[in-house]
């Protein structure tokens, strides 16, 4: 090969290399980025924004969304929308684990309900991390359209009623309508019937939307009660279960078509391998609403007057002649007017009379008398108004004929009704009160309330009244006294006194084992004390003997003597030289001993009356001589079994414990509930000022300051309730009501608040009655220890409780009863007291409150599932408050659920 041919081939070779490590350089650098980019990848955060359902909905329905996050985010902005309101009911995490990393994945579930027709956009929803979006989703288009549009094409009254127009359906709402072409002002009754096929599994049914009836005025018949399912076959013979959910009673203040939208319902099905819910709505029904004819119209016809009526008109009062009624000068007769049949009788207006000369009428109650129910049929009854008339002067009057129209819709057809005439004769002296025109009254007229019209029956806004606002709606009037200085601390069952009662058999008990058990103790104590001292007392008391110049040897005497007798129990006064031998070698101890200290004290009786020449050498040595004698017999010597002395001497605690005990019950018994301030009533009655000038708010604070101070009485809370009213805060109202009849109101008041409640409660029904519809309640059975606690009135109990205690500690202080009867005894008292604690228990732990805001919504307390509109005023039964501070509540029927913070007002002795 050429030199300069390998020459080239080298820088060929290097160049490749080169590229080659270019190129591996190249894809080091890409493998690097790939493994950064990939984490950051795999935690990229995610808002995913689905629909739960279609895109159509109408405008009673709702739309559901779930938005569904991963990644990392701090909190999450909302779906919204111009046309829905959103609310969050439910929510669900989860954790995964890819490799070595922990990604949380979100699914939130979001309900919404349109406020108005149109389409509308929903979203987007954004994901934000330290302030900042880190996702955003997409969003959706939903079309919602017209409730009544949703419902298909309006049907007439006659379709709606027939059964083929529902044939192949499971379950179905017909609408039943008693007028299909009905006249302005003609009371007419349209109902709701639930069908369902017999052999449905149905485990609930509610309504979800009331009736919509488009400006006409409605009652509701049914009183908010469902009838009860009963059985019936449909044509051709398939079998239903039929039940009557709504019948209104219906009046048309204007001509033109009305659409009858009726209630919605809900209807869960289960089978063996799933549960449904579906929603069931009545076809729409269309109505022909006509005014009331002018052809033909008498004069005088008020629109009001549509119906079947018959008219009775009767002058009474004065003497009778055939048909003249004979009357004195001023004296009063009564002219009647009663109208009785079918129709618009709530809606007639009251008769006018004629003008006569000389004659002067006054109605009694421009609103008349009036005793009509609505049937299934329509208004029936009868309305009546009575006038008050009477002539001034001497002389025949006639009151001349008219008539009264009215317009008969089933006949289509004016009916006039003829009045009169009637014929007044009056005789006598004239009446010096001066004449007036017809309906008047002049200035100088003496007062008579019978003659004055009672106050219009109006509602506050002006509106005619309904049906059932005609019931007596008059709330009684308010207390003047608070009763603070009778206010009581709760039952008296819960006073000390009681109590002490109650323990004192058991503190006598107490004494009596402490006593015998010191004593016992003592005894044993002081002999023991009694022995250990015994010798060195004697080795003392022998030594001080010794040195007695006077008698020294009667003195050492004295001190064996004590010694025996704290020793071994043995009185030598009484005893023989022999038997103290013998006691003493009873003992064990040995007869060297005993010879030294009978020898010792044989020279003690000798010496005393025989001296020696030194007696004081030869008294200490006697001294010396019995100690050693004492100190070899002193390991030997027993003390007695019992020492009576240091058991008489034992101290008195149990005694004083006993002592203390009745002192306790005594005390107790004198004890009272602490006293109230008596300003409290200056201050109620200036609030009851307050709310009798009108002003109801200030009356509301003073009251509830009064409140304030943890004193209340049912004559206050009676009170605030009236204030409640007056502020048309209706649901508190019932709530200070509840809690004036648990605080024991006297009979008087207890009547008034009794009556005031229903007042109150009708007030609300009229207006639930169309919104709020449960079609199943069960009855909710009480759980077994509150069934138990309120099985015996605790009044009852703690008496028994109470004797049953003064028997035992009769039985204890006398100690003349049977042994077994005082066990029995504390027994009964123990199983009267702890029901009596129960009782108390169930009083203090179930508590029941209030609804004060309309329309809230009873939710499950953890998970989800469908709310429940409540109405204001609903007594519930309050569990608990959670730790959000949504108070778990439970209602009639058993459902348990949770509702928003401060939408519920306790029901309490303790106060609102």
């Amino acid at each position: 090969m050429r030199p300069h041919a390998a020459a080239s081939r080298r820088p060929r070779r290097a160049r490749r290399g080169r590229s080659r490590l270019r190129t591996a350089l190249g894809g080091l650098l890409v493998a690097g980025l790939w493994l950064v980019a990939a984490p950051a990848a795999a935690h990229a955060t995610t808002v995913e924004l689905k629909l739960a359902g279609p895109n159509r909905i109408a405008q009673f329905d709702e739309v559901r969304l779930e938005v569904t996050l991963s990644g990392s985010y701090d909190s999450l902005q909302e779906p919204t929308s111009d046309g829905f309101d959103f609310e969050r009911v439910g929510r669900r995490t989860s954790m995964n684990i890819i490799g070595r990393r922990m990604e949380r994945s979100e699914s939130l579930i979001y309900v919404g309900r349109p406020r108005r027709a149109g389409t509308w956009t929903i979203g987007p929803v954004r994901a934000l991390a330290d302030g900042k979006v880190v996702a955003t989703s997409g969003t959706l288009q939903v079309q919602v359209i017209d409730g009544r549009q949703a419902l298909g094409k309006p049907i007439s009254v006659a379709d709606a009623a027939d059964f083929s127009t529902y044939r192949g359906e499971r379950v179905f709402v017909r609408p039943v309508v008693g007028a299909e072409r009905p006249f302005v002002g003609q009371p007419f009754v349209a109902g709701w019937e639930l069908y369902w096929h017999r052999r449905m599994r149905v485990s609930a049914m509610r309504e979800i939307a009331a009736p919509d009836v488009d400006e006409l005025e409605s009652e509701d018949l049914l009183a908010g009660k469902p009838t009860e399912p009963e059985r019936v076959n449909l044509p051709p013979g398939v079998p239903f279960q039929r039940q009557l959910t709504r019948q209104l009673l219906l009046t048309a203040a204007r001509p033109g078509k009305r659409l009858l939208v009726g209630p919605q319902y809900k209807v869960e099905t289960y089978d063996v391998f799933d549960n449904r819910a579906e929603r069931v709505a009545p076809r729409v029904v269309q109505l022909d609403v006509r005014p009331v004819p002018t052809a033909g119209r008498p004069d005088g016809f008020d629109a009001a007057s549509v119906g079947r009526f018959n008219l009775r008109a009767s002058l009474d009062g004065g003497d009778r002649d055939g048909d003249l009624v004979v009357l004195a000068p001023g004296q009063r007769a009564v002219l009647t007017l009663s109208f009785a049949g079918s129709g618009n009788l709530l809606g007639l207006v009251m008769p006018r009379l004629p003008d006569v000369d000389g004659m002067r009428a006054k109605p009694l109650n421009p609103q008349g008398e009036e005793d009509v129910k609505a049937t299934p049929q329509g208004l029936e009854g009868r309305r009546s108004w009575a006038f008050i008339v009477r002539f001034d002067k001497p002389g025949r009057y006639t009151i001349p004929a008219w008539t009264w129209a009215s317009f008969d819709p089933f006949e289509e057809r004016f009916v006039e009704h003829p009045v009169g005439p009637f014929e007044v004769e009056v005789r006598g002296q004239a009446d010096p009160t001066p004449s007036a025109a017809a309906g008047a009254k002049p200035d100088d007229a003496p007062a008579d309330p019978a003659a004055e019209p009672a106050p219009a029956a109006e509602r506050s806004d002006g509106a005619p009244r309904t049906l059932a606002e005609h019931a007596e709606t008059a709330l009684r009037p308010i207390a003047p006294v608070a009763g603070f200085a009778r206010e009581r601390g709760g039952h008296w069952t819960r006073h000390p006194a009681l109590w002490g009662a109650l323990l004192l058999p058991w503190l006598l008990l107490l004494g009596a084992g402490l006593r015998q058990i010191g004593g016992q103790r003592r005894a044993r104590g002081a002999g023991q004390r009694a022995r250990s001292a015994a010798l060195p007392a004697a080795r003392s008391a022998l030594q001080t003997a010794s040195s007695d110049a006077g008698d020294a040897y009667a003195s050492m005497r004295g001190a064996v003597a004590g010694y025996l007798q704290a020793a071994a129990g043995l009185r030598l006064p009484g005893l023989t030289w022999r038997e103290l031998r013998a006691a003493l070698a009873e003992h064990g101890a040995p007869s060297e001993a005993i010879d030294a200290l009978v020898t010792q004290l044989e020279h003690c009786d000798f010496a005393r009356f025989a001296p020696q020449d030194d007696a004081a050498a030869d008294a200490r040595n006697t001294a010396d001589a019995l100690t050693d004698a004492l100190e070899a017999l002193d390991p030997h010597l027993k003390p007695p079994p019992g020492d009576a002395t240091a058991a008489r001497s034992a101290p008195t605690a149990g005694k004083a414990l006993q002592w203390l005990a009745a002192a306790a019950l005594g005390a107790t018994l004198a004890a009272s509930p602490t006293a109230k301030a008596a300003t409290l009533e200056a201050s109620f009655e200036a609030a009851n000022q307050l709310l009798l000038d009108g002003d109801a708010e200030g009356a509301q604070r003073a009251y509830e300051r009064m409140l304030a101070h943890r004193i209340s009485t049912p004559a206050l809370h009676y009170n605030l309730a009236h204030a409640c009213v007056a502020l048309d805060r209706l649901g508190e109202a019932v709530a200070h009501l509840r809690t004036a009849q648990r605080l024991g109101p006297e009979p008087q008041l207890a009547a008034d608040i009794e009556h005031d409640l229903g007042v109150v409660r009708a007030r609300l029904a009229e207006r639930a009655r169309k919104k709020h519809r449960v079609l199943h309640i069960f009855d909710e059975s009480p759980e077994a220890h509150v069934a138990l606690g309120r099985a015996a009135p605790q009044g009852v109990l703690g008496a028994l409780a109470g004797l049953l205690a003064l028997l035992a500690a009769f039985a204890i202080l006398s100690g003349r009863l049977p042994r077994l009867l005082v066990p029995a005894l504390l027994g009964l008292q123990l199983v009267a007291f702890g029901w009596l604690q129960l009782a108390h228990h169930v009083e203090d732990e179930v508590r029941y409150a209030v609804i004060v805001e309309p329309d809230r919504k009873l939710r499950p307390c953890v998970g989800t599932g469908e709310p429940l509109r409540l109405p204001e005023g609903l007594e519930v039964r309050l569990i608990r408050a959670r730790p959000d501070g949504r108070p778990e509540v439970r209602l009639p029927n058993g459902r348990q659920g949770c509702l928003p913070r401060g939408t519920v007002m306790s029901v309490d002795t303790g106060g609102a």
